[in-house]
């Protein structure tokens, strides 16, 4: 939405408040000018979100006081390339005003009990409230006649045997990284439902085309492969589903956290790196290994997919998934009702200064 349409709008309906997507700067600006409080509302985590702002504030000079959350040097490189996305990102969120002209609070959208030490660095960084939402988790999907034969066919499985591999619809996976997923499920010898998106290259009309010669004959006694689209969270909440290949994405990680299922991160975006060790740290998830020059293999593709599915670490991870799961489910409604509260009372506040 333009800004001069947002701003008619805003005049017209004269609300008590305005939530705003951090990249949405403009939205803040006009709320000061109507005198409208308005507050950000983050989607990425706040380990990511704090760790961004570290990078902001202090250029480099200061080293982030979590070591478990790091970027190696190519990532690095990635990140301070002039053409990189995320230059771009990093500036819209903390030099463009997205998170300065948020009035007293940060919405953010996760579960406190997961990331407690970072919102609290977060607040210290901004000087503001940071406050989880506890992120909702769709439940139903659409397209159902297109999930009935994956869940038919997931049904005929063991209990946690299954690996399911998506890497979302927007996060684009090069040819070669495919390859190398496609070796790495084979080498792994595990069950797997893949969802494989090959929109990157418009000349690719199936997934025969983007996939090594005889491959889905090779490994159709355990494997399903789908293009582009599958019922994400009705097969993450599947019994026989025992981990998850991704991207780490926002969603992603909020549907492996809420349905309890442990991540293998194979990270795209640098965002995504800094996701990926956060849920390494929560014990719920493992890292593929890359080499120094950050391409992924098929042999450390399928040792990770191994020691997730088949050894005994991947048990824990299951255990602690689990674990965690019921945690947030516990308090997610409760975490809502307290960010209600807090708008609540920084809509009374600006009624009694105007």
């Amino acid at each position: 939405m333009a800004g001069p349409s947002f701003s008619n709008i805003v005049t017209n309906l004269n609300p008590n408040l305005i939530i705003y997507d951090i990249f949405q700067n403009w939205a803040p600006k006009i709320a000061s000018a109507l005198h409208i409080p308005a507050v950000s509302y983050i989607i990425i985590g706040a380990a990511t979100a704090s760790f961004f702002y570290h990078l902001y504030a202090f250029d480099g000079a200061r080293d982030f006081p979590f070591p478990e959350i790091f970027l190696p040097r190519y990532e690095l490189e990635k990140l301070y390339s002039k053409n990189a996305s995320m230059t771009k990102f990093i500036d819209d969120i903390y030099a463009s005003s997205g998170v300065a002209m948020s009035q007293d609070i940060i919405l953010i959208n996760n579960w406190k009990c997961s990331e407690t030490k970072y919102m609290e660095y977060f607040s210290i960084l901004t000087k503001k409230n940071v406050i989880s939402v506890g992120p909702l988790i769709g439940k139903t999907e659409s397209r159902v006649e297109d999930s009935e034969e994956i869940i038919q066919w997931l049904d005929q499985r063991d209990p946690s045997s299954t690996l399911y591999a998506a890497f979302g619809s927007e996060c684009v996976v090069n040819k070669e990284e495919i390859e190398e997923i496609a070796r790495g499920l084979e080498l792994s010898n595990v069950n797997f439902i893949w969802v494989v998106n090959f929109s990157f290259d418009d000349k690719i009309s199936g997934i025969d085309g983007i996939l090594p010669e005889g491959y889905i004959e090779r490994v159709k006694e355990r494997g399903m492969i789908v293009a582009k689209w599958a019922p994400q969270a009705k097969i993450l909440r599947h019994s026989n589903i025992g981990g998850f290949l991704n991207h780490c994405g926002s969603n992603s990680i909020l549907e492996s956290l809420h349905f309890g299922v442990p991540l293998i991160a194979m990270p795209v975006l640098v965002d995504q790196f800094i996701a990926a060790r956060y849920m390494v740290e929560l014990g719920v998830g493992l890292e593929v290994k890359r080499e120094e020059n950050g391409k992924v293999k098929a042999e450390e593709t399928a040792k990770a997919i191994k020691n997730l599915m088949v050894e005994k670490k991947g048990e824990e991870l299951r255990e602690k998934s689990r674990e965690l799961s019921e945690k947030i489910k516990r308090e997610e409604d409760k975490e809502i009702d307290e960010a209600v509260v807090e708008l609540q009372k920084l809509c009374l506040k600006n009624k009694n200064l105007s």
